[in-house]
């Protein structure tokens, strides 16, 4: 790539901008360490975080049978959740495809095309701004969690 730009402007303006490939992991990543201090695999069942990689795993959980629910938000790619025996609630894009079915299935917009965001680059030090492309007439995934929190009532919080 850097190659093919130093090449580019021989002739022209050209510039790369690197960003994470890794479907907003960093992003989530930068979430986590801003609210709890810690990287993602982080408990609140004490009340406060506690970062334990291996006790909150995500395939070790599912794959033993220890959650009772999985909760999958994609709203960048189409990508489905894992199999798993465990019920299954999905946030996702419209167009996802599933080999299983989830138990619900709740289509969503997409930063930087159905409404503004931000996203972080892959060095995690800056934050990109997203834009509204379009409206169409999905909701945030914010909006949906928010939704189901206020739902399950304040003893849930």
């Amino acid at each position: 790539m850097c190659k093919a730009i130093v090449a580019i402007n021989q002739v022209t303006r050209c510039a790369a901008l690197p960003l994470g490939g890794q479907e907003g992991d960093r992003t989530a990543s930068q979430v986590a360490a801003w609210i709890s201090g810690f990287p993602t695999r982080v408990g609140y069942l004490q009340g406060f975080p506690e970062y334990d990689p291996y006790h909150y795993g995500a395939e070790r959980l599912l794959l033993e049978g220890e959650a009772d629910l999985l909760v999958w938000v994609s709203t960048l790619s189409t990508n489905p959740p894992p199999e798993t025996q465990v019920p299954t609630l999905v946030i996702g894009r419209s167009g996802m495809v599933f080999s299983k079915e989830p138990e619900v299935f709740i289509p969503v917009g997409v930063p930087g095309i159905d409404f503004s965001g931000h996203m972080y680059r892959c060095d995690n030090v800056v934050a990109l701004p997203l834009y509204q492309l379009r409206d169409g007439g999905l909701p945030k995934a914010s909006n949906v969690l928010k939704a189901i929190e206020e739902a399950m009532g304040p003893e849930s919080s």
